[in-house]
Protein backbone atom coordinates (compact mmCIF):
# COMPACT_ATOMS: atom_id res chain seq x y z
CA UNK A 1 0.00 0.00 0.00
CA UNK A 2 2.57 2.17 1.13
CA UNK A 3 4.00 1.53 -2.69
CA UNK A 4 1.55 2.27 -4.07
CA UNK A 5 0.83 5.69 -2.68
CA UNK A 6 4.48 6.52 -3.39
CA UNK A 7 3.94 6.12 -7.39
CA UNK A 8 0.80 7.60 -7.08
CA UNK A 9 2.07 10.99 -5.22
CA UNK A 10 5.42 10.45 -8.34
CA UNK A 11 3.20 10.83 -10.59
CA UNK A 12 1.01 13.03 -9.28
CA UNK A 13 4.31 15.14 -9.02
CA UNK A 14 5.68 14.87 -12.66
CA UNK A 15 1.73 15.80 -14.13
CA UNK A 16 2.12 18.84 -12.15
CA UNK A 17 5.31 19.61 -13.42
CA UNK A 18 4.49 18.75 -16.92
CA UNK A 19 1.29 21.18 -16.63
CA UNK A 20 3.70 24.02 -14.83
CA UNK A 21 6.14 23.21 -17.52
CA UNK A 22 4.18 23.65 -20.34
CA UNK A 23 4.69 27.11 -21.25
CA UNK A 24 8.15 26.32 -22.01
CA UNK A 25 8.14 23.47 -23.44
CA UNK A 26 10.82 20.48 -23.74
CA UNK A 27 14.41 21.20 -21.99
CA UNK A 28 18.01 20.24 -22.06
CA UNK A 29 19.84 21.00 -19.38
CA UNK A 30 23.76 20.14 -20.28
CA UNK A 31 26.74 19.75 -18.54
CA UNK A 32 28.55 23.07 -19.08
CA UNK A 33 25.22 24.92 -17.69
CA UNK A 34 23.50 25.74 -20.83
CA UNK A 35 19.42 25.60 -20.65
CA UNK A 36 18.08 24.67 -24.13
CA UNK A 37 14.51 24.80 -24.52
CA UNK A 38 12.03 23.69 -27.58
CA UNK A 39 10.86 20.47 -28.84
CA UNK A 40 12.76 16.41 -28.36
CA UNK A 41 12.23 14.90 -31.47
CA UNK A 42 14.26 11.45 -30.46
CA UNK A 43 16.02 10.35 -27.58
CA UNK A 44 18.76 7.03 -27.97
CA UNK A 45 21.39 6.73 -25.36
CA UNK A 46 24.04 8.75 -27.73
CA UNK A 47 21.87 11.36 -28.56
CA UNK A 48 19.17 13.61 -28.26
CA UNK A 49 17.55 15.50 -31.57
CA UNK A 50 16.11 18.75 -30.41
CA UNK A 51 14.21 21.35 -32.55
CA UNK A 52 14.64 24.89 -31.58
CA UNK A 53 13.07 28.10 -33.44
CA UNK A 54 16.33 29.65 -32.57
CA UNK A 55 18.96 27.25 -34.06
CA UNK A 56 17.15 24.82 -36.17
CA UNK A 57 17.52 21.50 -35.17
CA UNK A 58 20.26 20.44 -33.15
CA UNK A 59 21.88 17.20 -31.93
CA UNK A 60 23.31 17.27 -28.55
CA UNK A 61 25.34 13.81 -27.66
CA UNK A 62 24.04 11.93 -24.24
CA UNK A 63 27.29 12.43 -22.87
CA UNK A 64 26.71 16.32 -22.53
CA UNK A 65 23.09 15.94 -21.36
CA UNK A 66 23.07 16.78 -17.59
CA UNK A 67 19.26 16.05 -17.33
CA UNK A 68 15.99 16.60 -20.17
CA UNK A 69 12.51 16.85 -19.39
CA UNK A 70 9.80 16.96 -21.95
CA UNK A 71 6.40 18.75 -22.29
CA UNK A 72 4.22 16.95 -24.21
CA UNK A 73 4.45 12.66 -24.21
CA UNK A 74 6.77 10.86 -25.50
CA UNK A 75 6.61 7.01 -26.54
CA UNK A 76 9.77 5.25 -25.01
CA UNK A 77 11.10 1.90 -25.31
CA UNK A 78 13.33 -0.06 -23.38
CA UNK A 79 15.86 -2.97 -25.05
CA UNK A 80 13.99 -5.75 -23.15
CA UNK A 81 11.01 -4.41 -26.53
CA UNK A 82 8.95 -2.28 -22.69
CA UNK A 83 7.09 0.62 -24.47
CA UNK A 84 5.32 3.06 -22.20
CA UNK A 85 4.20 6.62 -23.34
CA UNK A 86 4.19 9.16 -20.92
CA UNK A 87 5.78 12.59 -19.86
CA UNK A 88 9.43 11.80 -20.14
CA UNK A 89 12.81 13.04 -17.74
CA UNK A 90 16.46 11.89 -17.74
CA UNK A 91 16.97 13.21 -13.88
CA UNK A 92 20.92 13.87 -12.76
CA UNK A 93 21.28 10.33 -11.91
CA UNK A 94 20.61 9.20 -15.30
CA UNK A 95 17.57 7.62 -14.66
CA UNK A 96 14.78 7.81 -17.45
CA UNK A 97 11.29 8.50 -15.98
CA UNK A 98 8.25 8.01 -17.86
CA UNK A 99 4.82 9.48 -16.31
CA UNK A 100 1.09 9.37 -17.79
CA UNK A 101 -2.33 9.50 -15.47
CA UNK A 102 -2.31 5.96 -15.07
CA UNK A 103 1.45 4.56 -14.79
CA UNK A 104 5.36 5.30 -14.14
CA UNK A 105 8.20 3.77 -15.06
CA UNK A 106 11.90 4.17 -13.99
CA UNK A 107 15.00 2.69 -16.12
CA UNK A 108 18.75 3.54 -15.74
CA UNK A 109 19.77 5.10 -19.71
CA UNK A 110 21.97 2.21 -20.41
CA UNK A 111 18.11 0.06 -20.85
CA UNK A 112 17.09 2.88 -23.12
CA UNK A 113 16.70 1.70 -26.95
CA UNK A 114 14.82 5.23 -27.79
CA UNK A 115 12.59 7.71 -27.60
CA UNK A 116 10.35 9.76 -29.96
CA UNK A 117 7.11 11.89 -30.20
CA UNK A 118 4.40 10.10 -29.64
CA UNK A 119 1.82 9.66 -32.05
CA UNK A 120 4.53 9.54 -35.01
CA UNK A 121 6.51 7.20 -36.43
CA UNK A 122 9.55 4.90 -34.71
CA UNK A 123 12.57 5.61 -35.79
CA UNK A 124 15.10 3.46 -37.28
CA UNK A 125 16.91 3.07 -33.53
CA UNK A 126 14.08 1.46 -32.42
CA UNK A 127 12.75 -2.11 -32.07
CA UNK A 128 9.86 -1.93 -34.71
CA UNK A 129 10.18 -2.87 -38.12
CA UNK A 130 9.77 0.24 -39.95
CA UNK A 131 10.54 -0.35 -43.70
CA UNK A 132 13.31 2.70 -44.90
CA UNK A 133 14.38 3.73 -48.37
CA UNK A 134 18.72 2.88 -49.15
CA UNK A 135 19.26 4.91 -52.11
CA UNK A 136 22.95 4.24 -54.24
CA UNK A 137 24.24 5.89 -57.04
CA UNK A 138 27.81 5.72 -58.58
CA UNK A 139 29.88 6.37 -62.15
CA UNK A 140 32.89 5.64 -63.36
CA UNK A 141 34.43 7.72 -66.29
CA UNK A 142 37.66 6.62 -67.94
CA UNK A 143 39.25 7.38 -70.94
CA UNK A 144 43.24 7.39 -72.86
CA UNK A 145 44.94 8.32 -75.57
CA UNK A 146 47.98 7.04 -77.92
CA UNK A 147 47.81 4.91 -80.45
CA UNK A 148 43.98 4.54 -80.01
CA UNK A 149 41.67 6.97 -78.36
CA UNK A 150 38.97 5.66 -75.83
CA UNK A 151 36.39 6.93 -73.91
CA UNK A 152 34.07 4.15 -71.34
CA UNK A 153 31.00 5.52 -69.20
CA UNK A 154 29.35 3.47 -66.61
CA UNK A 155 27.01 5.05 -64.07
CA UNK A 156 24.94 2.31 -61.82
CA UNK A 157 22.28 2.78 -59.60
CA UNK A 158 19.66 1.56 -57.29
CA UNK A 159 16.72 2.23 -54.83
CA UNK A 160 15.96 -0.50 -51.94
CA UNK A 161 12.59 -0.51 -49.56
CA UNK A 162 14.59 -2.43 -46.53
CA UNK A 163 12.93 -3.88 -43.82
CA UNK A 164 14.86 -6.49 -41.39
CA UNK A 165 12.59 -9.48 -43.14
CA UNK A 166 12.00 -8.09 -46.23
CA UNK A 167 13.97 -6.03 -49.28
CA UNK A 168 12.51 -4.26 -52.34
CA UNK A 169 15.21 -3.25 -54.49
CA UNK A 170 15.30 -1.48 -57.97
CA UNK A 171 18.16 -1.41 -59.64
CA UNK A 172 20.04 -0.67 -63.16
CA UNK A 173 22.88 0.48 -64.94
CA UNK A 174 24.17 2.33 -68.36
CA UNK A 175 27.50 2.11 -70.15
CA UNK A 176 28.56 3.65 -73.00
CA UNK A 177 32.58 2.96 -74.92
CA UNK A 178 33.79 4.35 -77.92
CA UNK A 179 37.38 3.94 -79.73
CA UNK A 180 38.54 6.18 -81.98
CA UNK A 181 34.77 7.74 -82.31
CA UNK A 182 33.17 4.96 -82.74
CA UNK A 183 30.66 2.87 -80.58
CA UNK A 184 32.01 -0.21 -79.11
CA UNK A 185 29.39 -0.57 -76.27
CA UNK A 186 25.97 0.83 -75.12
CA UNK A 187 24.80 -1.47 -72.66
CA UNK A 188 21.57 -0.44 -70.68
CA UNK A 189 20.24 -2.95 -67.60
CA UNK A 190 17.29 -2.72 -65.21
CA UNK A 191 15.64 -5.18 -63.12
CA UNK A 192 13.41 -5.66 -59.83
CA UNK A 193 13.94 -8.07 -56.64
CA UNK A 194 12.35 -8.98 -54.20
CA UNK A 195 13.82 -11.09 -50.89
CA UNK A 196 12.15 -12.49 -47.53
CA UNK A 197 15.29 -12.55 -44.93
CA UNK A 198 14.33 -15.90 -42.60
CA UNK A 199 17.50 -16.03 -41.33
CA UNK A 200 21.48 -14.79 -42.51
CA UNK A 201 20.14 -16.45 -45.88
CA UNK A 202 17.61 -14.88 -48.31
CA UNK A 203 14.74 -17.29 -49.01
CA UNK A 204 11.69 -16.56 -51.14
CA UNK A 205 13.59 -14.42 -53.76
CA UNK A 206 12.46 -13.63 -57.06
CA UNK A 207 13.09 -10.87 -59.86
CA UNK A 208 12.78 -9.46 -63.19
CA UNK A 209 15.27 -8.08 -65.42
CA UNK A 210 15.84 -6.05 -68.53
CA UNK A 211 18.89 -6.15 -70.08
CA UNK A 212 19.35 -3.66 -73.76
CA UNK A 213 22.68 -4.53 -75.20
CA UNK A 214 23.16 -2.27 -78.78
CA UNK A 215 19.70 -1.81 -79.70
CA UNK A 216 18.56 -5.53 -78.66
CA UNK A 217 16.94 -6.24 -75.89
CA UNK A 218 16.27 -9.40 -72.95
CA UNK A 219 14.19 -10.18 -70.48
CA UNK A 220 15.16 -12.76 -67.70
CA UNK A 221 12.22 -13.65 -65.20
CA UNK A 222 13.23 -16.16 -62.36
CA UNK A 223 13.94 -17.21 -59.16
CA UNK A 224 17.31 -16.56 -57.69
CA UNK A 225 19.08 -17.83 -54.90
CA UNK A 226 20.78 -15.29 -52.39
CA UNK A 227 24.33 -14.51 -51.66
CA UNK A 228 24.96 -13.59 -48.03
CA UNK A 229 26.67 -9.87 -48.07
CA UNK A 230 27.64 -8.48 -43.96
CA UNK A 231 24.08 -10.54 -43.19
CA UNK A 232 21.74 -9.47 -45.42
CA UNK A 233 21.46 -11.51 -48.20
CA UNK A 234 21.70 -9.99 -52.20
CA UNK A 235 19.94 -11.81 -55.02
CA UNK A 236 22.33 -13.12 -57.90
CA UNK A 237 20.73 -14.47 -61.41
CA UNK A 238 23.48 -17.45 -62.53
CA UNK A 239 22.22 -16.57 -65.95
CA UNK A 240 22.77 -13.12 -66.10
CA UNK A 241 24.63 -11.46 -63.63
CA UNK A 242 21.64 -9.20 -61.93
CA UNK A 243 21.54 -8.55 -58.87
CA UNK A 244 25.29 -7.55 -57.85
CA UNK A 245 24.30 -3.53 -58.24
Amino acid sequence: MLGQMRSAAWIAAWVCFASSASVFGDTINTIDGAHLVGTIDKVTPKEITFKTKYAGTLTVAMDQVASFASDTPLTTQYKDATTVTGITILDEQKNVRVASDSLSSTSTLDQLQASWVAGTAPPQESLFDTRHWVYQLGADLTGKSGNSDERTTNIVGSMALVSKKDELRFYGSYQTAEQDNDQTSDEKIGGASCTAFFSDRGVGTSAVNSRKTNSKTSICVRRLPAVSHGGRSTPTCARCGFGSV
